[in-house]
């Protein structure tokens, strides 16, 4: 995952959402007062319907996420229409089934064997039509595994969610405070894990399926070169060869491109191994 600035509130979006927002908080507490049968599964729960106010913005996130998947980090845009996720779920709120997490049918998109439980029939519905809780995701991440998936640190957590409740999500958020590079890590093979036993990168690889096979397929070539890169570095360090350090640290800096997929893993890899923030190599090549 890679952090990105999140992109202004159009000027027109506050008064475009007003009227569904106006209708959604009226609906709301017949909902919580007379709640629907409880559903299990992967089963669709019918509340509220939400007016789809944010797609008309996603070109705003496309943008600010240069087309690339806030979770995943894949290309989007222009290989899928790609989905304006709500980071808080809207509608209702699960939490997964540790024994079931679920795996992806080879070759396929489609994922087998993951069960959830509806923890509240209710969601985060007074976020529904804020600009904060919007981003750029890919189908994959967004309806096959995450849904409506919403770890927090809190045990036992308030239910039905409220504006008044305090949690802390633990599902990283790419225009979130928390530098996703500090609880992620990636092999050589392009294989994903929570860095240090970290509570929020073991969440977010279980909440969006970041260790699929097919995500680490696609990363493996880029993971791979990136650990050569380093071994060269740390080679040419040794022998003091200023050129070849200059080579090397242009080819990482080239790679970890913000708008190319897995830049964020790119850049994981470079601090870990290089003992150098990105933020000093990007002084280090002039920009």
């Amino acid at each position: 995952m890679l952090r990105f600035k999140r992109p202004d509130i159009p000027l027109g979006f506050p008064q475009d959402v007003l009227q569904a927002q106006t209708e959604i908080a009226q609906k709301i507490g017949e909902l919580i007062a007379n709640p629907p049968p409880v559903a299990t599964g992967r089963k669709k729960v019918k509340s509220l319907d939400f007016p789809d106010k944010w797609k008309a913005y996603k070109v705003h996130f496309a943008q600010a996420q240069h087309g690339k998947c806030g979770y995943c980090e894949m290309i989007v845009i222009g290989g899928q229409p790609g989905d304006v996720e709500h980071y808080a779920p809207k509608g209702d709120v699960r939490e997964l089934d540790e024994s079931a997490p679920g795996r992806e049918v080879p070759f396929l998109s489609s994922v087998e064997g993951r069960k959830t439980k509806v923890l509240s029939q209710v969601g985060y519905w007074w976020l529904a039509y804020e600009w904060s809780n919007y981003l750029l995701a890919c189908a994959i991440c967004n309806q096959s595994w995450k849904g409506a998936i919403f770890p927090v640190l809190e045990q036992p957590r308030s239910l039905p969610p409220s504006p008044a409740s305090q949690e802390r999500p633990l599902l990283l958020n790419p225009f979130g405070e928390i530098d996703p590079g500090e609880h992620l890590r990636f092999s050589d093979l392009g294989q994903i894990e929570a860095r240090d036993q970290s509570l929020y990168g073991k969440a977010t690889i279980r909440t969006c399926g970041l260790d699929r096979d097919s995500l680490v397929k696609a990363r493996r070539e880029k993971s791979r070169r990136a650990y050569q890169l380093a071994q060269e570095l740390s080679q040419a360090v040794k022998s003091q060869n200023q050129a070849e350090i200059k080579r090397v640290l242009a080819d990482f800096h080239e790679m970890g491109r913000a708008e190319y997929a897995h830049a964020g893993m790119v850049r994981i890899i470079f601090e870990e191994n290089c003992g150098i923030s990105w933020s000093d190599l990007e002084e280090l090549v002039g920009e």
